[in-house]
């Protein structure tokens, strides 16, 4: 490596290292919350899993809409996979998400609501049916494993909530 000022002069591997410490020092540390996003996300490495992608979004018809007085409407998605629907209802109680959802068909199902802070455990009863409160605010995903095919688990894609 040469510099600048002496492009024949070699530059030593310690004086190297020092100079790109001193760059990398400088780089300001990244917000707390992308790195627990980052991290969140890089737990999608379960390739048996099987993606649930987003085919409603009820926040994307609201644009057009006048404000109005009142609390904020609860939002509905649905996720789709192969053989199974995932139809949920986020409504905003306290500062915090509550998740009202359903599996179709109705099924009983091992749920995991995943999100960088926390994950919270629940299950589907046989109709399918499961609530959970308390969920902050942020990029959340559900992780399902059915009773009926417990080897092969759906996951939605990350929705922020």
């Amino acid at each position: 490596m040469t510099t600048d000022s002496d492009p024949q002069r070699d530059v030593s591997d310690e004086t190297l290292l020092r100079e790109l410490g001193s760059v990398l020092g400088a780089r300001k540390p990244l917000p707390a919350e992308a790195v627990r996003a980052a991290k969140a996300s890089f737990t999608w490495r379960t390739v048996e899993a099987e993606l649930a992608q987003l085919t409603y979004d009820s926040a994307d018809d609201r644009g057009g809409l006048a404000m109005i007085r009142g609390p904020a409407p609860a939002r509905l998605l649905t996720f789709e996979a192969d053989g199974l629907t995932i139809e949920a209802e986020v409504a905003t109680v306290d500062g915090h998400r509550r998740l009202v959802c359903q599996l179709v068909p109705p099924q009983v199902a091992e749920v995991e609501v995943q999100h960088a802070e926390t994950t919270v455990r629940t299950t589907a009863d046989e109709l399918g049916r499961f609530v959970v409160d308390g969920v902050p605010a942020g990029p959340v995903r559900l992780r399902c494993i059915l009773a009926s095919a417990p080897q092969r688990p759906v996951v939605t894609e990350w929705m922020p909530i």
